[in-house]
């Protein structure tokens, strides 16, 4: 039912009145809109441009317009992020023995869990020559900065505002983050704290 009210009200505006609106939704710029739109209106004064602009956003069907374009565009913005941040954990919180066999030997690529490939930044083939003379092939993983994704989820996640960083490295909230996170991830984020108080 919604999407046939989103598609009757498209069908009101004419093409102009939708650039405007979908222009506006993505920049919040009137003027910079209706030129969007209305390429003649380039040669006109600000002024002109200004009122004219103004008169389109209180146009109930463009203003519905750009309300439904705004709406679309902050899931696709959303939707986005949350899928950066997932992959942002994926590397925060491998454990490299995932991507080993018992004995330490890196696993072939096909046999290693996707979650885990998600924190493979590339691969280095080794070559080496035995005692006996046989030339060994190995193959090293190289994964992504752990501490560096952590550092962008957590703020992110607000974790370093500048004003409260003393407050932070003592708070219950970001104890309860470090506590959550692997040890050599946890103390890395702290220092990182440390060193930020003592520059204020």
């Amino acid at each position: 039912m919604p999407k046939r009210k989103r598609a009757l009200n498209k069908k009101k505006l004419t093409g102009k009145q939708e650039a405007f609106a979908r222009h506006y939704a993505r920049f919040g710029i009137g003027t910079e809109a209706y030129k969007k739109a209305y390429p003649t209106s380039k040669s006109w004064t600000n002024g002109s441009i200004e009122v004219e602009a103004s008169k389109l956003k209180k146009n109930p069907k463009v203003l519905l317009r750009i309300e439904e374009w705004r709406e679309r565009l902050d899931k696709k913005f959303e939707a986005s992020i949350a899928r950066t941040i997932k992959e942002l954990s994926y590397i925060a919180y491998n454990d490299p023995k995932n991507l080993l066999d018992s004995e330490g030997n890196c696993l072939p690529m096909y046999e290693i869990p996707e979650r885990d490939r998600r924190a493979i930044a590339g691969l280095q083939h080794i070559k080496h020559q035995a005692k006996g003379g046989d030339r060994i092939a190995k193959t090293h993983y190289k994964t992504f900065d752990k501490v560096k994704a952590a550092d962008i989820i957590i703020k992110e996640a607000g974790g370093y505002p500048r004003d409260t960083i003393n407050l932070l490295l003592n708070g219950e909230e970001i104890t309860t983050v470090l506590k959550s996170l692997p040890d050599d991830i946890a103390r890395a984020v702290k220092a990182k704290l440390e060193a930020k108080a003592k520059k204020r």
